[in-house]
């Protein structure tokens, strides 16, 4: 997570940001969303949720969020950091015997999320590993405004993603092909085999302490519900769900 300003976008989409938390069962394709996305997600029949209303932005560099509330303040998730993304569907079905709703967030693209399900609204979610404080793996969940607007992100994230690791591994390859040590040269001196301990140049010599300046939320074991990326002015409200089914613009979506 970086602070990034003056970098312009390649897709905008209005999105109601539902939060994020740890995947705690597994890291792997569309099961490790399962789990975080069920704490931050309503599963009974309470059609709302909590939430704060953002843009988030495709950059060459990662996936921007911007908070509609407190726009001189963006969270910069970049691809460096990005894992997987997908545009899903809550699918919800009733154990007839013990009456306990099951609820499993499929891919738009899935039969599933067709029918009757339809009626749920699409979310573009993102796994990323956290760059500042306690390295974790965190999924991030967006309700968007329609099913296009979740599809659109995919496509564009996982373009850029590609495009800007391809040119990482490239450049990677020049310098590495550029700068190769080689061992035939008379400086050996970094070669623990061909020199005796007393006269071995190199020492390891103690770092003074690093200053943090990241809040020590961050260092905290994270919240086993999700969390919320936010700032003083953008809280997160409650919001019903039915008004994100592509027919109401989010800036008029009152909260309840």
């Amino acid at each position: 997570m970086v602070i990034q300003r003056g970098t312009s976008a390649t897709l905008t989409k209005d999105v109601l940001y539902i939060g994020s938390a740890v995947p705690l069962e597994t890291s792997e394709g569309l099961d490790a969303v399962q789990q975080p996305l069920r704490s931050r997600y309503p599963l009974d029949s309470d059609e709302n949720v909590q939430g704060i209303l953002s843009t988030l932005s495709i950059l060459p560099s990662g996936i921007q969020l911007q908070y509609k509330n407190d726009p001189s303040h963006v969270v910069l998730f970049p691809f460096s950091a990005l894992t997987m993304c997908a545009a899903v569907r809550c699918v919800k079905t009733v154990n007839a015997a013990t009456n306990e709703v099951f609820a499993r967030f499929v891919s738009l693209s899935s039969p599933q999320a067709g029918g009757p399900n339809n009626r749920q609204p699409a979310i573009f979610t993102a796994i990323t590993r956290r760059t500042k404080g306690r390295q974790v793996l965190e999924c991030h969940g967006f309700v968007t405004m329609s099913p296009n607007d979740a599809l659109e992100l995919v496509q564009c994230t996982s373009t850029l993603d590609r495009r800007s690791k391809h040119g990482g591994l490239s450049t990677l390859g020049a310098e590495a092909s550029s700068s190769t040590f080689d061992i035939t040269r008379g400086d050996h001196s970094f070669y623990t085999e061909t020199a005796s301990l007393p006269e071995f140049p190199i020492q390891l010599v103690p770092g003074q302490p690093v200053i943090q300046n990241t809040s020590a939320a961050f260092y905290n074991e994270p919240p086993s519900n999700g969390y919320f990326y936010s700032t003083k002015n953008a809280q997160a409200k409650t919001y019903s769900l039915h008004k994100f089914n592509g027919s109401t613009a989010l800036d008029d979506a009152p909260s309840v």
